[in-house]
Formats: C-alpha cells, sequence, structure tokens
C-alpha cells in the first residue's frame, strides 16, 4: 500500500476521506484506523502542546490574541 500523507492542515477532511462504512456493513480495516490515526497525528503536530495555554480553549485563546492585536493598530 502506497503512502498517503494527511490532508489537515491544508484540507479538513471530509467523510468520504475516512468513512468505513460500505452498503450499509461495517467494515473495520487497519487502513482505515490507519488514515484516522494519520489525521488525527497530523492535527496534535499543527497544534502543538497545551495549545489553549492558560484559556479554557484554543478559540479564546487566538480570540484574545486577535484583540490585542486590533486593539494596537487602532
Amino acid at each position: 500500500m502506497v503512502y498517503v500523507p494527511p490532508v489537515y492542515p491544508t484540507t479538513i477532511p471530509t467523510e468520504p476521506d475516512l468513512v468505513i462504512l460500505f452498503d450499509d456493513i461495517d467494515y473495520y480495516f487497519g487502513s482505515y484506523h490507519n488514515s484516522f490515526n494519520k489525521e488525527l497525528r497530523a492535527v496534535m503536530t499543527e497544534l502543538g502542546l497545551l495549545p489553549k495555554g492558560s484559556y479554557d480553549s484554543v478559540s479564546a485563546r487566538l480570540d484574545d490574541i486577535e484583540a490585542r492585536l486590533t486593539e494596537m493598530e487602532g
């Protein structure tokens, strides 16, 4: 099997990219597990360790940074 790199962070995987259901039958193969694992690892690599810092979420941290930059520019 040829290695296919993760699509994240340039693209968010869609359901067809990670499907494990064919003709209403749930098949589980190692390749599907590997696809999920590869995308999850790409997300973790992109975000790094403790991306939320002291905030409640990554989103809250980014919103605060954006607000501070906007305030500095204005």
